[in-house]
């Protein structure tokens, strides 16, 4: 089969070299005729009594509802940025703090040393 089509080389390689290829026949397989029967069946049922499509009454409530959990779903993701947001500016605020603290630090032990050479 490589060697007669291109196209499917790579689907081949794909499936480790097992390929299952169903080519029964409806004497090979009874349930293949059965499935056929009652697909026409219900296509003719369909066809003959189901002149509108069908669709659930509770439809619309089950849209609104989806539409409002997504509505929810934005808005957490959006409390959830500004939640992130103001956790980054906190941290940028501390490190701040922190490196001020450091330079006053320095600075008075450069003062007390200073002080000390006087002594």
């Amino acid at each position: 089969m490589i060697a007669e089509n291109d196209d499917l080389v790579d689907i081949i390689l794909s499936c480790k070299k097992l390929i299952h290829v169903n080519n029964m026949t409806e004497e090979d397989d009874p349930e293949l005729r059965l499935r056929q029967e009652y697909r026409y069946i219900l296509r003719a049922h369909f066809k003959f009594n189901c002149d509108a499509v069908y669709r659930p009454r509770n439809l619309d409530e089950i849209n609104e509802r989806i539409r409002n959990h997504m509505t929810d779903k934005e808005r957490i993701q959006n409390e959830m940025g500004s939640i992130k947001e103001l956790l980054r500016q906190s941290q940028e605020s501390a490190e701040n703090a922190e490196e001020t603290a450091q330079k006053k630090r320095r600075k008075l032990q450069q003062e007390f040393k200073e002080t000390l050479k006087f002594i």
